[in-house]
């Protein structure tokens, strides 16, 4: 009806002019989060998503539980989930539309017929004149319609409407343009006021992190750092930043950083729009999983030092990581991530002196309360001139190292340079 008489009948009611872009924007990030659920998503505009699970079951143990997250998580992203099931997705998307969501699994003609016996002809998403002329045959189920001749229905109601029964019941191949995930991760989402408080910010953004997870899930990659754009409208945006010390994409980890993050931050402006872009990302490595009913591991402290950077600022939290450099002095550092190298070929001590200590030598062999018994070596390192003179580094060096045994049963590394014998580090 008109405007003016929806009025007189509510009085209270609100009226909303439907965007279309918006629509597709919001079933585009629908499609990346069911990136979590399956790699194969398919788009039917303007409101429905056809997701592949065929494959997916083993996975998710079981249809059951599948379906209990796909329900649960759209409908924490402000969605009203209607869920059909069918071996085919022309059937699955008409269960869908009618509201029957119970499991149709069996993949035989005669099964698939009553699986959409009791479909509504209003959900085929007829054309006006060939809906009316349906019911004006008396006809308001599918399964009274797929009972006449197909010739009749094809003169009728066209052919184009033949083929999609023929491709509901399996009878024709219904090929899909699959959807096709971002190679970047770039979201955007605008509100129809300005906002002045970070929860509502919070509650916006979990629909984008929802869709990031997807598409890393995809991707098979985690998120090493992301940045949150907060676009105000009389102020430059304000960039908020999340690194993370391991790949992560599960949302609720994500989220979780975001919270601590805004608690602390003050808003300068009103926000009238924000802005998701991953910035990093790196490929997931296997995870380890429990055997023999044992608890399953848990990675708990990359996400207490994520937690920890957010509170305390990022330079404040700091890990000792390996550098490529063999002078022992200089192959560690401090860094705001952790830096992997290549293993030395060579054993390394757990414990470094602070300062290599002078070993008396006793006809010509070791002393450290007791003649050393040299176990292997000499490792010969040398080099590093290009430092020489810098503030903290070690210069040119011409050692060759040992693994030597103590009478009190300690394990060392020493060395040997020009100027005679050196402890090191000790082995634990």
């Amino acid at each position: 009806m008109k405007t003016g008489s929806a009025w007189a009948l509510a009085p209270t009611l609100h009226v909303y002019t439907r965007t279309i872009p918006a629509e597709v924007q919001a079933l585009q990030n629908l499609a990346c989060w069911a990136g979590r659920l399956t790699p194969h998503v398919y788009m039917e505009a303007p409101n429905a998503l056809l997701l592949e699970i065929g494959g997916c079951l083993r996975l998710f143990e079981g249809l059951d539980r599948l379906l209990d997250i796909a329900c649960s998580e759209s409908a924490g992203l402000g969605f009203s989930p209607k869920i059909g099931l069918a071996p085919t997705p022309r059937a699955a998307l008409w269960r869908a539309r009618a509201g029957l969501h119970e499991a149709w699994q069996d993949a035989t003609a005669t099964d698939l017929f009553g699986a959409l016996a009791e479909v509504p002809v209003a959900a085929l998403a007829l054309e006006a004149n060939s809906l009316a002329a349906v019911q004006a045959w008396g006809i308001s189920r599918l399964g009274e319609l797929l009972s006449l001749p197909r010739e009749g229905l094809a003169a009728r109601l066209g052919t184009g409407f033949v083929l999609q029964l023929a491709q509901a019941l399996g009878e024709l191949s219904d090929p899909r343009e699959s959807f096709i995930f971002p190679e970047r991760f770039s979201q955007r989402i605008e509100w129809p006021a300005p906002v002045e408080h970070t929860t509502a910010i919070l509650f916006s953004s979990r629909r984008i992190i929802a869709a990031l997870s997807g598409w890393l899930s995809r991707r098979a990659s985690g998120l090493r750092e992301c940045v949150l754009i907060l676009e105000h409208p009389h102020q430059d945006p304000t960039q908020l930043r999340l690194r993370f010390a391991e790949p992560v994409y599960q949302a609720s980890r994500i989220e979780r950083l975001l919270r601590e993050r805004l608690e602390r931050h003050r808003l300068k402006d009103a926000v009238e729009a924000l802005r998701l872009e991953a910035t990093r990302i790196e490929p997931l490595q296997g995870e380890a999983l429990a055997l023999f009913g044992q608890a399953p591991p848990k990675n708990s402290v990359a996400e207490v030092l994520d937690r920890l950077r957010v509170r305390v600022g990022e330079e404040a939290v700091q890990i000792l990581g390996a550098r490529a450099d063999h002078r022992p002095e200089n192959a560690h550092l401090l860094a705001s991530t952790p830096h992997v190298t290549a293993s030395p070929a060579f054993p390394r001590p757990v414990w470094l002196t602070p300062k290599p200590r002078r070993l008396r030598e006793r006809q010509g062999r070791p002393d450290h309360g007791g003649p050393l018994v040299l176990i292997s070596g000499p490792e010969r390192i040398e080099s590093g001139w290009w430092d020489e003179g810098e503030a903290g580094a070690t210069g040119d060096l011409r050692r060759d190292y040992f693994v030597a045994f103590a009478p009190n049963g300690q394990w060392l590394w020493i060395y040997r340079d020009q100027e005679g014998w050196w402890l090191h580090g000790l082995f634990a």
